[in-house]
């Protein structure tokens, strides 16, 4: 019975030590140098670990019974040199430590340590450029970079070079120089300084004065006024100036009629003047209708104009044209043949002549004369 037990526990823990189990073949499913993939049938499967550490100087092996080894190799290390030697680490990967101390550098100096080739430590000179080029640049073993101002040694841009003289210490250990004075004395000349040296351009916008009758032009003796020509070429127009906005034309029509002529119609136009004769018509037929420079206009009542041809009546010319009145003869005393004495008988117009004779058709016979 003990015998049996036993045989149980370690059945029990050959069980456990085999996880898998492949068609009754029992497989261990983590094994030193290989891992458990899967089965093939009765077949266990199994692919080989990663060895490698991604230390580079160490040798990567497995032993199934041991398990993943990784052994130093100092050879896979840089090679020694002069200045320090190399070994490898398990852990680290390749050391390098250092034979040669050297000393640290002066204010002066950058260290460049130990060169592999000679055993020999190296310094280099500190940069005190500051970038001036009007300083003298050095170094100072005690205080270190020391600047020292030149202002012989400074040289400006060749655009302006030709525009500055007397350089000279300034502030903030700069150099100042003194800028040449390119006035020519001319008021409306732009002076100004360039790779060439002082130039001077005339410029009309400098003799402006916000006039506009006024051309105005900048010259080598300074500026020139002169009023703008306003004429536009019309003979009737009014040409004139004004300071704010320029010239003005207007057109004129009494210059189309300098001597005041009533019987013209006179107008000024973009073209010159136009001129046209008044028609004088009251309408009246029997009026003379004429115009007189000075005064214009004249209607005279004409009866000349109503003659009618009959002498008998007096024609006349009105507002309303003509009128023909009948001229009236009055009684007169005339001798009656047989009859002593005059009498009085009616008459009336001869068409002929206009006079007035004796009407024998009436035989009207009176004493008296009435009027």
């Amino acid at each position: 019975m003990k015998f049996l037990l036993i045989l149980i526990v370690i059945f029990y823990f050959i069980k456990q030590s085999y996880s898998e189990d492949c068609l009754g073949t029992f497989c261990t499913e983590t094994r030193n140098c290989f891992d458990f993939v899967g089965c093939s049938n009765e077949t266990c499967l199994y692919s080989p670990k990663s060895l490698d550490d991604g230390i580079r100087c160490t040798v990567d092996s497995c032993d199934d019974e041991i398990g993943i080894l990784h052994a130093a190799d100092n050879s896979l290390c840089p090679p020694d040199t002069l200045c320090d030697i190399s070994f490898c680490d398990e852990n680290q990967g390749c050391i390098s430590e250092s034979i040669v101390n050297c000393p640290l550098p002066n204010i002066c100096q950058i260290s460049l340590g130990c060169i592999s080739s000679t055993g020999q430590c190296k310094f280099a000179p500190v940069d005190c450029d500051d970038g001036n080029d009007c300083t003298v640049d050095s170094c100072d073993p005690i205080i270190g970079c020391v600047n020292s101002l030149n202002c012989s040694n400074c040289f400006l841009p060749s655009e302006i070079n030709k525009c500055f003289i007397n350089p000279k210490p300034g502030a903030d250990n700069l150099c100042e120089w003194d800028e040449i004075n390119c006035d020519d004395g001319n008021p409306c000349s732009d002076d100004t300084c360039g790779p060439n040296g002082c130039t001077s351009t005339l410029e009309d916008l400098n003799c402006y004065t916000g006039n506009q009758c006024l051309n105005s032009v900048c010259t080598a003796n300074g500026c020139i006024h002169t009023p703008i020509n306003c004429d536009d070429g019309n003979p009737c127009s009014d040409d004139t100036c004004d300071p704010t906005i320029g010239c003005q034309n207007y057109l004129n029509n009494t210059k189309c009629n300098p001597n005041g002529n009533k019987c013209l119609n006179s107008t000024c136009t973009l073209n010159g003047c136009q001129s046209n004769s008044i028609i004088c018509n009251d309408g009246i037929q029997c009026s003379d209708d004429g115009c007189n420079p000075s005064t214009g206009c004249q209607f005279n009542f004409n009866n000349l104009n109503c003659n009618d041809g009959n002498k008998c009546t007096i024609d006349q010319c009105g507002y309303n044209g003509c009128t023909h009145t009948n001229v009236t003869c009055p009684p007169q005393k005339v001798p009656l043949l047989g009859l002593i004495g005059l009498f009085c008988r009616n008459h009336i117009c001869e068409p002929s002549t206009g006079n007035c004779v004796l009407n024998n058709n009436d035989t009207t016979i009176s004493l008296l004369c009435a009027p």
